[in-house]
């Protein structure tokens, strides 16, 4: 009895050994292949100095092997990809372990510098795996833009603004009693959240049929595929006009997803 019980034991424990020594076996054979939810990944015009929304990449493993990623690694001219794998940031990662049937989720954030230029900026970087003699480039791309950033502003002089750039706005933005805001044909003026223009002296929007002011969030990808922040009320305050306005024209002008358009306080 003894002696069937030490078998039994020790029956177990090579049982244990096999599959341990399987888990822990990864395959060097090149036709096992891993898988890759893009290869493409777009991000829609992105302002410079200003981090992204986080977007992601997954990455799966479909077969019955485990998979070591040799190399993970970001090639970029520009870099303003934000690249993170398992915890982890940075342009290169070595030796990623993605075991059967499992998955790993690759994040990605941009940040561009101030270009000095006012046309957008096409930028155009890949991420590159290498594992089992295979390589498999992902495409990452966006557009840079260059802004007027303004946080908080004041305008306590007669200004003017022209359509050369973006205007960014944080916060309140406040024309101050006795002050006219100029803006010309084809300006566009981005808002962030609770972003609001508050008019005391007077605004003045010059656009047109062709070239309209546009008044929008600055959110500028999707909720949902299918579904831009764009469409969506409520992405900014929206242009309020106080009792002490005065003389104000608004021609041409779009301005859409605030919580309002354009509301006037009465004299009362």
């Amino acid at each position: 009895m003894k002696n069937l019980f030490l078998a039994f034991i020790f029956a177990c424990l090579c049982a244990g050994i096999f599959f341990s020594c399987k888990d822990d076996y990864f395959t060097g054979n090149s036709s096992y292949k891993i898988s890759f939810s893009t290869d493409t990944l777009s991000f829609d015009t992105v302002f410079t100095t200003i981090v992204t929304p986080t977007r992601r990449i997954m990455v799966y493993n479909r077969t019955s092997e485990n998979i070591r990623i040799e190399n993970i690694k970001l090639h970029s001219n520009n870099n303003c990809f934000q690249i993170n794998v398992n915890g982890k940031s940075g342009t290169e990662f070595q030796d990623v372990e993605l075991r059967s049937k499992d998955s790993l989720y690759i994040f990605v954030q941009v940040m561009i510098d101030k270009l000095g230029q006012n046309a957008p900026l096409h930028i155009l970087d890949s991420l590159v795996f290498k594992y089992n003699n295979n390589l498999h480039k992902i495409m990452l791309q966006t557009y840079g833009q260059d802004v007027h950033l303004l946080q908080n502003e004041k305008i306590t002089e007669n200004t003017r603004w022209t359509n050369d750039k973006p205007y960014l706005i944080y916060d309140t933005l406040s024309v101050e009693n006795g002050v006219k805001l100029t803006i010309d044909a084809g300006a566009r003026l981005y808002f962030h959240n609770k972003a609001t223009m508050v008019v005391k002296g007077t605004l003045n929007v010059e656009g047109d049929a062709q070239n309209p002011v546009i008044f929008r969030g600055d959110r500028l990808d999707n909720l949902f595929s299918s579904l831009p922040y764009d469409k969506i009320s409520g992405q900014w305050g929206g242009i309020l006009l106080t009792k002490e306005s005065t003389g104000n024209r608004i021609n041409g002008a779009m301005i859409r997803n605030g919580v309002f358009g354009i509301q006037v306080d009465s004299e009362e």
